[in-house]
């Protein structure tokens, strides 16, 4: 990889002239933006390790495994026709359906857990352009509810053919509670690759499967592990999604935006008219904020029955179709007359970018709504700065793509890094205190103070100590810390053994 620029402010505090340096928030206002970390993550966060906890205890492989096709109207269920939301006088003769699960659902369940056309949310469009579509796709759907249990579907959507007779692609979902989509995709691709031969028994083939135990840390799953004919190896690499194209198309000014709001935990609708280009911008900014992961609802294309999942007032990234924009106008506009908040919600558009809070016409539009979401400006400055170097580059887009996923985790190392000092407790409020007071630069101070306490960070801390993330991705990090994490002071190494003791 290129190490040829950085996204880390180098420049000591002392030495600082810039302009931007002296532009700080009252106690009053950072304590604002800590709070409401704080609740976000209350709200979201504490009810979800309760839950993940209990599935470690359990030891399954996974919660649940979908079968959705799509079928004739006339053999749906109600609900499922609700679901798909056919506008009068349009032609629709197959709807998604729910046509196979293990463990079977009970009564009701299927209403309120798994509504099939938010795993086959383009139905319409794939009628008409099944031959068009790749043989086989994966992508993620996360959804968290009110009380806060989240789930991970991963759906893999794949063409069935058979004798020359064309079939409409039919979707795997593989629904865990745990974060590990290339463990999960590996899954359900070889479930997909039984699948596709003919007479399978899916009460035997799902009943040996779920009888398997997650490979968390310190635990290997065995590359040799064969059930019913399925090789299980976590050595598989989804669909490798670039973010320098997309970057590139809606500029550095927006990108920078999106990214710090993505870590600021807002509300975030992404829209357009094309499916495809929605989903795509959907993964790009997951993708963009990784080892992070986001910690919330994730849903790559909102069904046009679904609108409502938009009105949720926990973060969320959700991708939605434009004409669809008109059934949030009457709560969008409640809700940024009454709050106080104007980064929240967030809509980009894809083809026209940030409608809302307001157009990115200039440097200094990004300068004053990152200020809003608890960035100082001189964070921001210097992160654009490098941005803008990074793509000055005269490289391939996979080189593009390396080079900026490895200055966002150095930036990373060098804003939190020093959390690998406190082990099991980096969560702690002494330890988090600590990790604030070492830091070298008084803007990452003020960003570390809210930031610390935010579902983002204590997310990615919590399931590192307790489960095995992408193993490969952590560890890479871990040595980026080592190497440029803050340095901690004598006094703070008292203080944290204090706190260990």
């Amino acid at each position: 990889m290129n190490h040829a620029v950085s996204l880390q402010d180098n420049s000591s505090p002392k030495s600082s002239t810039s302009s931007f340096e002296s532009i700080q928030w009252s106690n009053d206002e950072t304590a604002d933006f800590v709070t409401r970390a704080k609740i976000v993550r209350y709200r979201t966060l504490e009810r979800y390790h309760t839950q993940l906890k209990k599935f470690k205890e359990n030891n399954q492989l996974f919660s649940r495994i979908l079968v959705i096709k799509l079928v004739s109207k006339f053999r749906a269920t109600p609900f499922e026709t609700r679901c798909a939301a056919i506008p009068p006088g349009k032609e629709v003769s197959v709807i998604p359906s729910v046509t196979y699960s293990y463990p079977h659902l009970t009564a009701g369940e299927t209403d309120i857990q798994f509504p099939p056309t938010l795993f086959y949310p383009d139905f319409m469009h794939v009628m008409s352009s099944s031959h068009s579509l790749p043989p086989i796709e994966d992508y993620t759907v996360v959804l968290t509810t009110e009380n806060g249990d989240r789930t991970y579907a991963y759906c893999t959507r794949y063409n069935k053919q058979s004798s020359g007779e064309q079939f409409f692609p039919e979707v795997f979902v593989v629904v865990s509670p745990f974060p590990a989509p290339t463990f999960y995709y590996t899954l359900s691709r070889s479930l997909v690759d039984v699948a596709l031969k003919d007479a399978v028994d899916y009460n035997k083939l799902f009943a040996s499967v779920h009888i398997l135990k997650y490979p968390f840390k310190q635990q290997v799953a065995s590359d040799e592990q064969m059930v019913m004919g399925i090789k299980l190896s976590n050595k598989y690499k989804p669909f490798q999604t670039l973010i320098s194209p997309f970057m590139s198309k809606i500029g550095i000014n927006a990108s920078l935006f999106l990214f710090l709001a993505v870590l600021a935990e807002r509300r975030i609708i992404i829209t357009g008219s094309s499916i495809a280009d929605i989903s795509l911008a959907v993964q790009v900014l997951v993708k963009l904020v990784q080892p992070l992961q986001w910690p919330h609802t994730l849903i790559p294309i909102v069904p046009d029955s679904q609108v409502d999942l938009c009105h949720n007032p926990t973060p969320y990234i959700c991708g939605l179709l434009r004409h669809n924009l008109n059934q949030l106008k009457e709560i969008l506009v409640n809700e940024i007359s009454a709050s106080e908040d104007l980064i929240d919600p967030i809509i980009f558009d894809v083809d026209q970018g940030v409608v809302l809070p307001s157009p990115l016409c200039n440097k200094k539009s990004v300068f004053v709504l990152s200020k809003s979401m608890g960035y100082p400006d001189s964070l921001v400055k210097r992160l654009l700065d490098k941005f803008q170097k990074i793509f000055a580059k005269k490289v391939s887009a996979q080189e593009l793509d390396a080079k900026i996923e490895e200055k966002i985790t150095k930036w990373y190392a060098k804003q939190f890094g020093h959390f690998c000092h406190f082990g099991r407790t980096a969560l702690s409020s002494r330890s988090r205190r600590i990790m604030v007071s070492s830091h070298p630069q008084k803007s990452s101070q003020t960003f570390l103070q809210w930031f610390l306490e935010s579902g983002m960070y204590q997310a990615f801390v919590q399931l590192k100590l307790d489960c095995d993330l992408d193993h490969e991705t952590v560890e890479n990090f871990e040595k980026l810390c080592k190497k440029y994490a803050p340095k901690i002071s004598k006094a703070a190494l008292k203080e944290r053994h204090a706190t260990i003791a």
